[in-house]
């Protein structure tokens, strides 16, 4: 399932990468991004696929997951209202080499390829930005194979839902355990067994394709030294 496009269009606001540009440059660039609406489960690329459009989202997130032939599953990359995804676009790739999918609802502006090609052209900050981001995603692919080889399933769930409630600043996340298990790389029993170990301790709470998080610092003391890395990738740092 595609996104579909949110009938009420917004000024483009709410994505830290679109905020480098100036405000005449947005309101050029406004007719251009089409505002849509992020499910849950919704792939919006698939490996080997042409890149039409570039997604900057202003809620929720979206996954980029590597991929085998047996099509088993790893999440390598999390974007949410901070950055893009299509970053192959402005490597002038044009293919994308993951699966992109959406855990976590929300919405996002579409922009054409072309539209993004042209503004990095013209913008000298827009490209130094969006190069930036390039290069924190490399650094997070990194972590995220150190992170998979070494830490156990459990410190690598705090990681993900302590992430998740940081990029969309909420502490209820929408997920399923068979798309937590795809993300995480792991059988989905042993993401069921990790999240009832939690719960026990009073650490979250889930229900219904539901996870409420009650104890931050109780997700931070069982989660594995990545997630400080992974603030620290995705700090501002833009100037």
């Amino acid at each position: 399932m595609l996104a579909t496009p949110v009938v009420d269009r917004s000024r483009v606001v709410g994505n830290r990468l679109l905020a480098v540009l100036e405000a005449h440059d947005l309101r050029r660039l406004q007719p251009a991004c089409t505002r849509v609406r992020l499910t849950r489960g919704d792939v919006l690329s698939t490996p080997g696929a042409q890149c039409r459009y570039a997604y900057f989202p202003v809620r929720g997130m979206i996954a980029l997951l590597a991929t085998t032939a047996d099509g088993e599953t790893v999440q390598v990359g999390l974007v949410g209202s901070d950055g893009v995804v299509g970053l192959p676009t402005v490597l002038h790739e044009g293919v994308s080499p993951f699966q992109v999918v959406v855990p976590i609802s929300g919405e996002a502006y579409r922009v054409h390829v072309s539209t993004v090609l042209a503004e990095v052209r013209r913008h000298a900050r827009f490209q130094q930005a969006l190069l930036q981001h390039a290069h924190h995603q490399v650094t997070h692919m990194a972590h995220a194979a150190v992170c998979h080889r070494f830490h156990t399933v459990l410190q690598r769930l705090c990681v993900w839902l302590l992430t998740a409630a940081d990029r969309t600043s909420a502490d209820t996340l929408d997920v399923t355990q068979d798309l937590l298990a795809q993300l995480l790389g792991a059988h989905r029993t042993a993401v069921s067994v990790a999240a009832t170990a939690l719960q026990d301790r009073g650490v979250i709470r889930q229900r219904h394709a539901r996870v409420q998080i009650l104890q931050r610092a109780g997700l931070r003391a069982r989660a594995c030294s990545c997630y400080g890395s992974v603030v620290e990738l995705t700090a501002p740092t833009i100037r």
